[in-house]
């Protein structure tokens, strides 16, 4: 084929009408003639056979209704009609409230600026408009973080701070909203919620820390994450005795989410028991440039004299060298499930499982070796 003839074979294509606008005409026809609002709709493939297209098509066809507004996608559950609602206005809101300790507000959080890309990433692909609010560590009530959204408001994902009742944040919430609990257990047995297993967390990270020979591992707690918190050192403290490691309550030092508290008790830490402890364990990534602070304030070499693992990927754990061996959680994914969770409950019925419980990783670093002669 000559230049010429593909110049004009392409000009052709271009050209043509596109066939999905008038399949997507059919295809909001069928749905209602043949369907109520909230009813879920024929699949891609009986689609495609019932117009005699391909079913890129029809898929193209049914993001441009959902686009309009016209059909909700559950992800695994397949296109609901949408509810009824004017033109060219969205199904509804979808608020996130966000418990935040970082007086600056959640966005300065790496942990809560994760979970809101994966909520973002869900809502983009439905009708929902996604509108965020903080808490903050000034426990502003959820009501009034309600109040401009209202009219429209359709489902919360809610976000507890770690000292917070997510059943009080729940009756906050106006009834005619669905709830969707992330981070924390709803215990109502009504809420959906998707969480992490912190215990399994640690629980890897003794199981690997013996295994290579540690037996006197410090852990430093942040009193302020009272929830997780209670659940990681229960599980350390059950670990190292399931492993026959004797606890030692002089290896454990606690601090409020404070840099300079923090440097403090690690260096008063590491002055009483450098000669003793191999493994330093951080139950949180927000304050490990602090226990990195004071580590090197006390001349301690990781992992020459301390081997260190800390709770979170932060950005600190990569860019510190040696790199930091650390218990990563799934916080995108939890958005995202969170928002899916929240979605297939405005189009359905309660989800099922109702409680989802993501496990973490251990990304084993440079900041762990074997002992040797400890």
């Amino acid at each position: 084929m000559s230049a010429s003839q593909a110049i004009t074979k392409r000009q052709s294509r271009a050209g043509r009408p596109a066939i999905y606008p008038s399949i997507q005409q059919k295809i909001l026809r069928h749905i209602e003639q043949n369907h109520n609002p909230g009813e879920v709709m024929e699949s891609e493939k009986q689609f495609a056979l019932h117009f005699g297209v391909s079913r890129t098509l029809i898929r193209r066809a049914l993001v441009g209704l959902q686009e309009e507004g016209k059909v909700v996608s559950v992800p695994g559950k397949g296109h609901f009609v949408a509810e009824e609602t004017e033109a060219g206005i969205h199904v509804g809101v979808i608020s996130a409230i966000l418990g935040s300790t970082t007086i600056g507000g959640p966005l300065r959080d790496p942990s809560i600026g994760v979970i809101l890309e994966g909520m973002i990433h869900s809502v983009e692909r439905s009708p929902f408009r996604l509108v965020w609010e903080s808490i903050g560590p000034q426990h502003r009530q959820v009501a009034e973080l309600m109040k401009p959204h209202l009219q429209d408001l359709a489902g919360v994902v809610l976000v507890p701070l770690s000292n917070q009742s997510p059943e009080d944040m729940i009756q906050s919430v106006p009834s005619k909203a669905k709830k969707v609990v992330l981070g924390r257990p709803a215990t109502d047995e009504k809420t959906p919620c998707v969480y992490v297993n912190h215990a399994n967390g640690i629980k890897q990270a003794l199981q690997y820390l013996a295994a290579i020979g540690h037996r006197r591992i410090g852990y430093l707690r942040l009193t302020e994450n009272a929830w997780p918190e209670k659940v990681r050192y229960d599980a350390y403290v059950s670990e190292l005795e399931k492993l026959s490691i004797p606890f030692d309550p002089s290896l454990v030092a606690q601090s409020v989410i404070d840099g300079e508290r923090v440097e403090h008790v690690v260096k008063h830490l590491i002055r009483q028991k450098k000669n003793e402890m191999t493994t330093l364990l951080v139950s949180g990534g927000a304050v490990l440039p602090h226990v990195l602070r004071a580590l090197a304030y006390e001349k301690v070499s990781i992992p020459k004299d301390l081997s260190l693992v800390c709770y979170d990927d932060v950005p600190a754990s990569r860019e510190h060298f040696p790199s930091i061996t650390v218990i990563r959680q799934p916080l995108y994914k939890t958005g995202v499930l969170a928002v899916e969770k929240l979605i297939e409950y405005l189009t359905g019925n309660l989800p099922k499982p109702r409680e989802t419980v993501l496990s973490t990783e251990l990304i084993v670093r440079e900041s762990v070796i074997p002992v040797t002669g400890k």
